[in-house]
């Protein structure tokens, strides 16, 4: 039996990120995380080109299979970069879902709706790869649209929670497979040429957020996060 030591042990960070459209999530990861690799699913990383941020990325009008994106997660770790990015992870089920439909239907895919089991079945892809990803020695960055929850109508409405835009299949599958669950915000203060925007993220199951934390993050938000937040 093979005994390792805590200090011994690498640390990989395995995150969720959402956040409403044009917060910056996508500018944010590439700014920070180290050595990343984007599989791309609704061309966010259009935007890093626009401000000059070049980043390697592997688009979905170029991913011809699942095949294609279980073989590369798989493949990972013998490449030369540290962190996988999955933008949006919601969007990557939609893309999976499509592939079995042309698989299974044929040139009648594009006419039939999904049937439970084709759900499940796309599903099913992501339990392989994150159970593979898990203990695979990369960081992991999914990136997810952001959901807002209301009850009730008019000038009664209220929201009861913010959380990430996940079927509850696939919410269960990246359960397995994260350490935290982050919601990213942006705060402007003040007015005119005194206003100050900065970024922060929420970190735990305060409030309204629907958070994750068995990473030992302790704040309850973040002010002007960077990656070494949370690797320190």
């Amino acid at each position: 039996m093979k005994i390792t030591s805590t200090n011994d042990i690498e640390l990989f960070f395995k995150v969720l990120i959402y956040g409403e459209p044009g917060v910056g999530k996508t500018q944010w990861v590439a700014e920070n995380v180290p050595k990343p690799i984007w599989m791309d699913f609704e061309r966010s990383t259009d935007t890093l080109a626009k401000i000059g941020i070049d980043v390697p990325v592997m688009q979905a009008k170029d991913i011809k299979s699942t095949k294609e994106i279980k073989d590369f997660c798989f493949d990972i770790e013998k490449s030369e970069y540290e962190t996988l990015v999955i933008d949006t992870v919601s969007t990557s089920q939609i893309f999976q879902l499509e592939n079995h439909m042309r698989v299974k239907y044929g040139d009648d895919a594009k006419r039939l709706l999904p049937l439970f089991q084709d759900f499940r079945i796309s599903t099913q892809t992501f339990n392989e790869i994150f159970f593979f990803l898990q203990h695979a020695k990369v960081n992991i960055v999914l990136i997810a649209h952001e959901r807002t929850n209301f009850i009730g109508d008019g000038d009664s409405k209220k929201i009861i929670s913010i959380g990430p835009s996940l079927t509850p299949a696939l919410q269960e599958s990246t359960r397995q497979l994260v350490n935290a669950v982050l919601r990213f915000q942006k705060k402007t203060t003040g007015v005119g040429p005194n206003a100050v925007t900065k970024r922060s993220m929420l970190c735990n199951s305060k409030g309204l957020y629907l958070a994750k934390n068995r990473y030992g993050i302790q704040e309850t938000e973040v002010d002007s996060p960077t990656w070494a937040t949370f690797m320190n």
